[in-house]
C-alpha cells in the first residue's frame, strides 16, 4: 500500500486511535532533550534515547503502510511507547549531567558554609538525592519492568530534569559570591592569626618585663640585706 493510499485509509476511519499529533509531540519532546544532551560531556548517554526514536520511526512506517486497521493501531501505539521511553532515557541522561555538576559544585565549596549565601542549599541537595533515587529505580530490574517504569514516568523524568537545571543555574549564578566569601574568610583567618601572634608576643613581652622587674626587685632586697649585715659587723668590731 502506498503512503498516499494509507493516508486516505486513516482519513476514512472513525477510530480515535490514530492520533498522529500525539506521536509528533512525543517525538519532538524527546528530540529536544536529546539535543541538550548532545552539547554536554555526557553526550554518549543519549544513544539509548536515539535508538528508541529509531524504533519509533520504524513502527510509524509500519503503521502507515499496514493493510490491517487494528494492526496499524498497534504499530502506532508501539511508536508512542518508544517515544516515551526515548523521552525518559534522554531526561535520565540530562539528570545525570546535572547531578554530576551539582556534585562538582559541592566539592568545590566543601569548606564553605554555602547556606549563608544560598539559604535553600540543603533543600537543593535533598532534591538531588531524590532524583538520584528515581533514576536508579530502573537499574537492575527486569527489562519489561524497567520499560513500564519509563513509559509511565517519562513526564516525571522531564520534570526532574527541569528542576535540576533550575538548581544548577542557581548554584552557578552564586559562584562569584561564594568565591568572594572564600577570599574574605581567608583574609579574616590571616588577620586572626596575625592578631593572635601579636597578642602572644605582647603578652610574652609583658610577662618578661614583669619577671625582669621582679628579679631586679629581689636583687635589690638581697643587696640591702647584705649591706645591713656588713654594717652590723662593722659596729660590732
Amino acid at each position: 500500500m502506498t503512503l498516499t493510499k494509507s493516508a486516505a485509509k486513516f482519513q476514512n476511519t472513525n477510530s480515535s486511535s490514530f492520533n498522529f499529533s500525539e506521536t509528533f509531540d512525543l517525538y519532538a519532546k524527546a528530540e529536544s532533550v536529546i539535543k541538550k544532551i548532545e552539547l554536554s560531556k555526557f553526550q554518549n548517554l543519549y544513544i539509548p534515547a536515539v535508538n528508541e526514536l529509531r524504533y519509533a520511526g520504524n513502527h510509524l512506517l509500519r503503521c502507515l503502510t499496514h493493510n490491517d486497521i487494528h494492526a496499524a493501531e498497534e504499530e502506532l501505539a508501539r511508536a508512542n511507547r518508544h517515544c516515551k521511553r526515548a523521552i525518559y532515557d534522554a531526561a535520565d541522561a540530562y539528570c545525570l549531567f546535572f547531578l554530576d555538576e551539582i556534585n562538582t559544585f559541592k566539592l568545590d565549596y566543601k569548606d564553605v558554609i554555602i547556606s549563608e549565601i544560598i539559604p535553600e542549599y540543603t533543600n537543593y541537595l535533598a532534591k538531588a538525592r531524590e532524583v538520584k533515587e528515581f533514576i536508579s529505580s530502573t537499574k537492575g530490574v527486569e527489562e519489561n519492568e524497567g520499560d513500564s517504569h519509563k513509559i509511565y514516568n517519562y513526564d516525571k523524568a522531564i520534570e526532574y530534569a527541569e528542576q535540576l537545571k533550575e538548581i544548577f543555574d542557581i548554584l552557578e549564578a552564586n559562584r562569584d559570591e561564594l568565591n568572594k566569601k572564600i577570599r574574605q574568610d581567608n583574609k579574616d583567618t590571616r588577620r586572626f592569626i596575625i592578631t593572635t601572634i601579636i597578642s602572644i608576643a605582647v603578652t610574652g613581652a609583658t610577662i618578661a618585663a614583669c619577671i625582669f622587674s621582679w628579679t631586679e626587685l629581689q636583687e635589690k632586697k638581697h643587696n640591702r640585706m647584705l649591706d645591713k649585715i656588713k654594717n652590723s659587723n662593722i659596729i660590732q668590731h
